[in-house]
């Protein structure tokens, strides 16, 4: 079933309308956040440096334990409450869509870790299409949205999303 952190937005129901089967139990789909957009959002959010040093080795521990005890750590260590509060409500239930343990299924997964390739390829088409021929608005949106990497039996999804 999917789920996200963020409940129901664009990028959810768009996901459940180009895979209709995946209301009823038949496909599977996980949803991976983009490192790229994580960190740049902890650039920003956490403002902290030690708190935001940790959850960034957090995010490259190759262990679900390690990781998960290194993104405790950075919440205890953490001076500032709205930064703990922060990273209790947006990165404590979701581990498995941000940190690179989760990844470890697939090599792929392992070396593709954002969504550059499909913002450039979305940048692309575009630039070389125009609002008569249709390809801008709704269709281009879900092209933007994800990119399926098909690995192992299920499919993998990166997400672009600013947080």
């Amino acid at each position: 079933m999917v789920s996200s952190i963020f409940s129901p937005g664009p990028e959810a129901n768009a996901i459940k309308q180009a895979f209709p089967g995946l209301r009823g139990g038949e496909q599977e789909c996980e949803i991976i956040l983009c490192t790229v957009h994580v960190m740049r959002t902890w650039i920003s959010k956490i403002y902290e440096k030690k708190t935001r040093e940790t959850m960034v080795l957090a995010m490259h521990k190759i262990t679900k334990i390690g990781c998960k005890q290194l993104l405790q750590e950075a919440i205890n260590t953490c001076p500032i409450s709205i930064i703990k509060n922060y990273i209790r409500r947006n990165y404590t239930d979701n581990v498995h869509q941000w940190a690179l343990w989760a990844r470890q299924h697939s090599p792929l997964l392992l070396q593709v870790t954002s969504t550059n390739a499909l913002e450039s390829y979305h940048s692309e088409l575009k630039r070389t299409s125009s609002r008569t021929h249709g390809l801008i608005g709704k269709r281009v949106f879900f092209l933007h949205c994800f990119f399926l990497v098909f690995s192992s039996p299920n499919f993998s999804l990166f997400l672009h999303y600013f947080l």
